[in-house]
Parts: C-alpha cells; sequence; structure tokens
C-alpha cells in the first residue's frame, strides 16, 4: 500500500470518526451500556476501516473521535477507550497492510495470521492495557477491572472474529475482482497497440 496521506485515507478517518461519535453519543444517553460495551462495538468499527486503509487512519480515528467525545460529553475522560482503540487500529491498519487486504491477498495463512493477531491484541488490550489505565484514571480496584477485563476480553475475540473478520474477508474478495478487471482493461490496451 502507497505510505502516502491521500484522500481515501482522509476519507476514511472522517468516515469512520463518524460512526464512532456517533456511537458513543447514542450509547451514553442510554444508561444500558457501559463504556466498555462501546469500546467493543466502536473497536470493530476501527479494526475494519485501519485493515483497508492503513495504519494512520488507525490512529487517527481514536484520536480525533475520543478530542471530540470528551468535548461534546463535557469533560468526559475518553483516556481508556483511546488507548484500546488506538492499539487495535495501529496493529490492525500495520499488519493488514503486510497482509494485503488491498491487494487481494488475504486468504488462507493470512487469515490465521490476522485471527492470531486479533486474539493477542484483545488479551493486551483488555487484560493488560484496561486494568491499568482504569486504575491510574479513575483509582479503581484492579481485581475488579482484572475480572471485568477478561470478561471483555472474551467479547472482544467474538467480536473481531464473527463480524471484522467476515467483513475484511468480502472487502479482500471486493479488492481482487477490482484487480483483476484492472489486469484485464490493462491487457486489453496493450494489445490494441
Amino acid at each position: 500500500m502507497d505510505k502516502k496521506f491521500d484522500i481515501h485515507t482522509v476519507t476514511a478517518i472522517v468516515i469512520g470518526t463518524i460512526i464512532i461519535i456517533i456511537t458513543n453519543y447514542y450509547m451514553h444517553l442510554s444508561s444500558s451500556f457501559s463504556k466498555e460495551w462501546i469500546v467493543q462495538i466502536c473497536s470493530a468499527v476501527v479494526i475494519v476501516i485501519a485493515a483497508v486503509t492503513g495504519t494512520v487512519s488507525g490512529f487517527l480515528m481514536p484520536l480525533v473521535s475520543s478530542m471530540i467525545v470528551g468535548i461534546a460529553l463535557m469533560g468526559f475522560d475518553v483516556t481508556v477507550e483511546f488507548l484500546i482503540l488506538a492499539l487495535f487500529g495501529i496493529s490492525a491498519g500495520h499488519y493488514m497492510e503486510k497482509l494485503g487486504v488491498r491487494k487481494g491477498e488475504f486468504n488462507g495463512i493470512r487469515i490465521i495470521d490476522f485471527c492470531m493477531l486479533q486474539i493477542m491484541l484483545s488479551i493486551i488490550a483488555w487484560i493488560c492495557v484496561y486494568p491499568l489505565s482504569d486504575f491510574y484514571t479513575y483509582g479503581r480496584d484492579l481485581r475488579e477491572t482484572l475480572n471485568l477485563g477478561v470478561f471483555h476480553c472474551g467479547i472482544s475475540i467474538i467480536i473481531e472474529l464473527c463480524i471484522c473478520l467476515p467483513v475484511l474477508i468480502l472487502c479482500n474478495r471486493l479488492f481482487r475482482q477490482k484487480r483483476l478487471v484492472e489486469d484485464a482493461q490493462r491487457e486489453y490496451l496493450y494489445d490494441r497497440k
């Protein structure tokens, strides 16, 4: 994938940020959702968009949306949310650039690599980063947040493998078909000369 900051990356950042902000806003209005569930849903959006567009959007989406949500919800502390979403976004964007979703080469062993990466990231994010950042940010008991982190780690793995993976496989198919059409057009134009 190109390393340049192009219009597709900016569009992906804007769309992802809007989705994250709307999700945060409406879930904060409902008292039945905790901030952990908000992060679960937003992480699926960040993973898919970062995997298709790259590392830059994987970092900027959580950064911009966390700042806007923090301001819009009048000082709501989004440090924990930003850390977890940025971890998922940067790693998914970086790793998927190497796996080739945009090139249509995401299949076989690369799918297994993606699944293993997401399981490891969920463990790091929810069992290591979440309890420590929650402890330092809110002063909550580590045992309580660790138990909650283990629960959300399991939920995160299920969401990533049941929602993100099929969407990425579908994106891979679309990119592969697009590449085949472009190759056929190039051959046709080359044969005409």
